[in-house]
C-alpha cells in the first residue's frame, strides 16, 4: 500500500509540475509576441513619435531651433537683398549661421529681449 500511495503522490507531483509548465510556457509566448510585435520597425517608429509629441523639452528646443533657422534666413536675406555679388553671399551665409546658432542657442534671452521690445514698440503706439 504504501508504494501505491506514493505512486499516487508522485503522479499528484507530475501532474502540478505539468500544470506549472503550461502556464508558464503560455505567459512566454504572450511575452514572446508583446517582445516581437515591440521590436517591429513600425512600433519603434511609433513609439519614438509618442515619445517626442509628448516631450515639452523637446517641442521647446525643435520650437528654438526652427526660430533660430528662420531668423538667420531672414539676416541673410536683409543682407544680400538682390545682390549677385559671390563675396556678399558668402558672408550672407556666414551670417546666417551665426545668427541661427545665437538665436537657437540662447532662446531665454531671445524672448526676454522680445518682451521688452514689445513692451517698448506697444507703449510708442499707444502714446501716439
Amino acid at each position: 500500500m504504501s508504494v501505491k500511495v506514493e505512486k499516487e503522490d508522485l503522479d499528484q507531483l507530475i501532474n502540478l509540475v505539468e500544470e506549472r509548465q503550461a502556464a508558464e510556457l503560455l505567459a512566454l509566448r504572450q511575452q514572446f509576441h508583446l517582445t516581437y510585435d515591440s521590436l517591429r520597425p513600425i512600433s519603434i517608429i511609433k513609439s519614438t513619435l509618442a515619445d517626442v509629441v509628448s516631450s515639452p523639452d523637446l517641442k521647446d528646443n525643435l520650437l528654438d531651433s526652427v526660430i533660430g533657422f528662420a531668423s538667420g534666413m531672414v539676416s541673410k536675406k536683409l543682407f544680400i537683398g538682390g545682390s549677385h555679388n559671390p563675396i556678399k553671399k558668402v558672408v550672407g551665409m556666414l551670417l546666417q549661421l551665426a545668427v541661427s546658432n545665437m538665436v537657437a542657442k540662447n532662446p531665454v534671452t531671445i524672448k526676454k529681449e522680445r518682451k521688452v521690445f514689445y513692451t517698448i514698440v506697444w507703449k510708442e503706439n499707444s502714446v501716439g
